[in-house]
């Protein structure tokens, strides 16, 4: 027996999912990302992929659907991007082969704090056999908007004073924003 395992893994919680198949060729993806990021913000996902399967998995590709909110894209290993969609023709993996590939984007400015990103990554193969439905790994990234709250104490030495006594003052400034 082959086990077919997927890692979904995003800050802060790890969730698993595993399930059983015969001797099919059993490509695998998964990816990780952050949880939370800003705009303007670079992050950058790694998809590590594999045939755990018994045997030579074929045709086998993997595509990243990217979120409409991001730009200036670049990725490893040799890819194509159309539209929102970045692919990855693997060709051949034996059982046991894997890799990796990450990519890296920039947030767009602009979004609204709380706006979520969705990133999908799938791998398929031609050879018959494969479980589609286990093949697929989604990361969402929120978006938060750094705040100012500065803060302002003003402190002086003595609580009173003559004419011509120099008095010291402190002031203490602080910004307790995220």
């Amino acid at each position: 027996m082959h086990i077919l395992s997927i890692f979904f893994r995003s800050r802060p919680r790890d969730s698993r999912i595993s399930n059983s198949a015969g001797s099919r060729p059993l490509p695998t993806s998964c990816q990780t990302g952050p949880s939370l990021s800003q705009p303007g913000q670079n992050i950058t996902c790694t998809l590590n992929w594999s045939n755990q399967g018994g045997i030579t998995a074929t045709g086998v590709v993997l595509t990243d659907v990217l979120p409409s909110a991001v730009t200036n894209i670049t990725a490893t290993g040799s890819f194509t991007l159309s539209g929102r969609n970045l692919t990855w023709n693997l060709g051949s993996a034996a059982p046991g082969v894997s890799g990796v590939q990450r990519i890296t984007a920039t947030v767009n400015a602009g979004l609204a704090d709380g706006a979520v990103l969705t990133n999908t990554t799938r791998i398929t193969g031609t050879t018959a056999g494969d479980p589609l439905g286990n093949n697929t790994s989604t990361v969402t990234t929120t978006i938060f908007q750094r705040t100012a709250d500065l803060q302002v104490e003003k402190f002086v030495d003595k609580d009173e004073s003559e004419v011509g006594i120099y008095l010291n003052y402190t002031m203490r400034i602080s910004n307790t924003g995220n």
